[in-house]
């Protein structure tokens, strides 16, 4: 992913839309953090007008009444869309015609088919649209992983298990958090989608998903405990079990992979390796166990910085296409994506019926709750 170390580059200039979540990623991605390297903050954007002028003087820069005024920019290339997911493919259409690329974060719509059709045209129109989860292209952990897979020849995936916990108590907001209609099964959502894409781009094409959810301690309106279960066509199960009822830390979270002749633990909670916990906001640690290690120790051990991780925004990528105006090796697929959000669809049927539901069979759901008011919170 190298751009050349030593070499002064030239910062891509951004406005952010979204400051909810937005603020954070100017904080710690932008004005610090893995994209200060390679993008400058000019402009942001919220719905409360009041509230974005404070912000943009805070920082210095523009405030921006709407998307379409941002869009107005010409010095600003990259939008970096930090909006919820209700209608989201509308914004990027607006993106990508308007000759501007862009970041945003999961999850990436709340329907499947305009992501499918806005991924499309991107692709027509020579523009980048890039995420967090699913990564733009191969990360580190996957790298190591596809590694073990070969070097060990440790079969096929026949199953999974994924967990992200925080501990704290949410308050309702107004935002779209609080709607279950645009946040249906909240935990997994939020929280557990990370490992659902991950499972996703290992084995392949989900078929049947079951669903549980349901409020312990949250002061939101929406869930904050679910578990969700996927089979796929190849028959193999994983599950992810998420929430904000109990961790040891302030986040935990951790993916165990089933293969025929082995397993790969990434941040293995419970695995007999001493640092584990060691450096845990820096760094996760992969271990694999082979299938005829009767001990459970693991044979590998490896340490990946979390900037590493594929639940990372990849700025460097971003700025190598975006200044090549050249795709990434080991671009993540748009089905990855699109299966995903099928996924999530299927999810929220599978949680109001209690009933296995299956993606062939699932209820077509719009993800335009309102399309006249995209949400900028």
């Amino acid at each position: 992913m190298g751009t050349g170390q030593g070499k002064t580059m030239k910062k891509i200039k951004v406005g952010v839309v979204g400051l909810h979540y937005g603020r954070q990623i100017i904080d710690h991605q932008i004005l610090t953090g893995a994209g200060s390297s390679f993008f400058e903050l000019t402009a942001v954007c919220q719905r409360n007008p009041e509230a974005c002028d404070a912000v943009a003087a805070e920082y210095g820069v523009k405030a921006c009444s709407s998307l379409d005024d941002m869009l107005t920019d010409d010095e600003i290339g990259v939008i970096i869309l930090m909006t919820g997911p209700n209608g989201r493919a509308d914004q990027l259409r607006k993106i990508i015609r308007a000759g501007k690329d862009c970041m945003t974060t999961k999850p990436f719509e709340i329907d499947p088919d305009e992501a499918a059709d806005v991924l499309a045209e991107a692709r027509r129109l020579g523009r980048f649209i890039y995420l967090n989860s699913p990564c733009a292209a191969d990360s580190e952990d996957f790298r190591i992983i596809n590694e073990w897979r070969a070097k060990y020849d440790l079969g096929r995936p026949v199953g999974g298990h994924h967990e992200c916990w925080y501990k704290v108590v949410e308050e309702a907001d107004g935002s779209w958090y609080d709607d279950p209609a645009q946040c249906p099964v909240a935990p997994v959502l939020r929280l557990g989608i990370y490992g659902v894409n991950d499972m996703l781009r290992i084995f392949g094409e989900p078929e049947e998903i079951q669903a549980m959810q349901t409020r312990l301690f949250t002061g939101r309106p929406t869930p904050d405990y679910a578990r969700m279960c996927i089979k796929f066509k190849n028959g193999a199960m994983v599950d992810t079990l998420d929430g904000w009822v109990a961790s040891p830390e302030r986040q935990s979270t951790s993916m165990i992979l089933y293969f025929e002749r082995g397993t790969i633990y990434r941040n293995p909670t419970m695995m007999p390796c001493d640092p584990v916990r060691a450096n845990l906001l820096d760094h996760t640690w992969l271990c694999l166990s082979k299938g005829d290690d009767t001990d459970g120790m693991p044979i590998e051990k490896v340490a990946v910085p979390n900037t590493e991780l594929s639940q990372a925004y990849q700025w460097e990528v971003l700025y190598n296409a975006v200044t090549t105006r050249q795709r990434p090796e080991g671009e993540t697929p748009d089905s990855v994506i699109v299966n995903s959000l099928r996924v999530m669809a299927a999810m929220q049927e599978a949680a109001e019926t209690g009933c296995l539901v299956k993606l062939s069979h699932a209820v077509k759901r719009t993800g335009r709750i309102n399309p006249a008011e995209p949400v900028l919170a």
